[in-house]
């Protein structure tokens, strides 16, 4: 067997070698390139040549060299951060620091609590593209608020009439185009009828929304300074553009995200679940493929839905959880929060107990999105599907 720590950064990799019994091998530099972890895989090859004998720490838990190490077929244990810090001041207790260093510490901190870390397991295609997708959706939603938020605020600011015309732009295609073809109230009113009335056709609007838009014709908008006018429009339509552009590469996600759940064998348990919406689908398909038998305490605490609890001696508080997996926290918290206002759902009464306890609307949530996280933890590993009654007898038989 054969232990290995690394240190990584962005342009090169510090490595170190270790025996079981704790003894150095070796040290060795590499860079962030393919020739640089061939010739890392070589050197680890040299001293194993069972790629399964081979342990990796590593404080990464994403990125191509974690890819490449996963692929390899090592067993690689991600490191927290925090862990690792704490570890080095036990090992460096004046504060000295360098990567060499930091890598001989994760080797060790391997050797020691092997038996306590568990290994990150190997990945197949379909769930990893629906765990990443699945992040980028999010991350391009988040990116998307900005320039939405802008241009609201523009509207309601200078042209308050095309703001309350076009209140949902970032979904509707028709508003988008309104706003780049008449980004102010003056210009709507002086387009020519026909202009307007060929627009109404070409997005097939209904007759309420047609006569809405004539009407605005006719009304007076706030006063715009003439030195402000040409950059009003510039910006407005700058704006909408990068809201569409946007917009488009969300669609182009979720329409691969439903192609991967359509091919995933055992989309069908997710499926049963009451909320059945893309984002929740896809973020618990991606999470729990490739894990044979989870543990809802132990993803519960990685995933930021169990609650921190400090005791010491007298004092004992309980706090928010922090350190953790945002994107599942809040595909988890989504998913509470559309079950806790379904009547025909046990969350909703389980969510109103809470609440009358005198939980606070979020502390009801998490604890609903750990319960949710027991039962579909039960699911997965019996590969059985939801069933409501089931779940509400369960429920009249808890204290």
């Amino acid at each position: 067997m054969l232990i290995v720590g690394i240190d990584w950064s962005k342009s090169k990799h510090d490595v170190a070698l270790m025996e079981p019994d704790g003894s150095v091998l070796q040290h060795l530099v590499v860079e962030h390139s393919l020739e640089g972890l061939e010739a890392l895989g070589g050197a680890i090859g040299r001293h194993e040549s069972d790629r399964g004998e081979v342990h990796i720490a590593i404080e990464q838990h994403d990125g191509a060299l974690l890819a490449w190490l996963r692929a390899q077929g090592y067993i690689v244990h991600g490191i927290n951060p925090k862990s690792a810090q704490r570890a080095r001041d036990r090992y460096r207790p004046a504060g000295a620091k360098d990567d060499r260093s930091d890598a001989y510490i994760l080797a060790d901190m391997l050797r020691q609590d092997r038996g306590n870390l568990r290994p990150l397991g190997r990945e197949s295609q379909t769930p990893a593209e629906l765990r990443t997708l699945g992040r980028l959706r999010a991350q391009r939603v988040q990116e998307r608020t900005s320039p939405m938020q802008q241009l609201r605020a523009l509207l309601d600011d200078w042209c308050p009439e095309l703001g309350t015309l076009c209140n949902d732009f970032g979904n509707v295609a028709w508003q988008r185009d309104f706003l780049r073809r008449f980004p102010l109230l003056e210009d709507l009113a002086t387009a020519h009828g026909r202009t307007v009335n060929a627009f109404i056709r070409r997005h097939r609007m209904r007759a309420a929304t047609a006569d809405r838009i004539r009407e605005l014709r006719k009304c007076r908008g706030l006063p715009i300074p003439a030195g402000r006018e040409a950059a009003l429009r510039l910006d407005i339509a700058f704006l909408v553009d990068q809201v569409e552009r946007l917009t488009e590469a969300i669609r182009s996600i979720e329409l691969q995200l439903q192609r991967l759940i359509d091919q995933h064998p055992d989309a069908e348990i997710f499926q049963s679940l009451p909320v059945k919406g893309l984002v929740s689908i896809s973020g618990l398909l991606g999470a729990f493929s490739g894990q044979d038998a989870p543990r809802h305490t132990e993803l519960a605490a990685r995933w930021g839905v169990a609650p921190v609890t400090v005791a010491s001696g007298r004092s004992r508080f309980v706090k928010y959880r922090r350190a953790c997996d945002g994107y599942m926290r809040e595909v988890l918290m989504f998913f509470a929060f559309n079950t806790a206002f379904r009547s025909d759902c046990w969350a909703h009464d389980y969510y109103r107990r809470k609440r009358a306890a005198g939980a606070t609307h979020y502390g009801a949530l998490r604890c609903l999105a750990q319960r949710w996280l027991k039962i579909i933890c039960r699911m997965w590993t019996d590969k059985t599907t939801y069933d409501e009654q089931f779940h509400r007898r369960r429920l009249s038989l808890v204290p």
